[in-house]
């Protein structure tokens, strides 16, 4: 998949869709997903889809539940699947388990003493507290690293 047609495809098709999931809109953690994997060396923008990596997992897992084939999953199909799932409850326990797990990584970082100021200090903290205890999203660890670079010394 390291091809310059596969890069100008996902290119092409992220353009198309606005770099956004084509499921649930996020723009968080983007995935191509092949709707037929037979066409993996000549695809078109109409085999692929753009998933967030939630969307992409939780279609596979539910097809598979289901005893659907992982091949000919479509828009339509990814979004049926994905609303059966989140009606089911098991959504909001996968959440949990996610922001858990970042939850524990994340007290699990030890910062650096930084050289800065006190409001620099209170910022940081500011935000690591707002991660632990507000709707922690996995993809807020990574968002706060790059906060905490943004505060470093060049």
């Amino acid at each position: 998949m390291n091809s310059d047609h596969w890069a100008n495809l996902k290119t092409l098709k992220f353009r198309l869709v606005g770099h956004a999931c084509q499921v649930c809109a996020s723009i968080s953690h983007l995935e191509c997903h092949h709707i037929y994997y037979r066409q993996l060396t000549n695809c078109l923008p109409d085999d692929v889809l753009i998933l967030c990596e939630d969307c992409h997992q939780v279609s596979h897992i539910v097809a598979k539940m289901r005893g659907l084939p992982s091949e000919g999953l479509t828009l339509e199909l990814c979004q049926q699947l994905v609303d059966w799932y989140k009606g089911s409850g098991m959504w909001k326990r996968r959440m949990d388990r996610i922001a858990e797990r970042g939850k524990r990584k994340l007290r699990g970082v030890k910062l650096p003493a930084l050289r800065c100021g006190p409001a620099k200090r209170r910022a940081i903290r500011i935000k690591y507290h707002d991660l632990l205890q507000g709707g922690f999203k996995y993809s807020d660890l990574g968002e706060f690293v790059e906060f905490l670079k943004t505060l470093l010394p060049k």
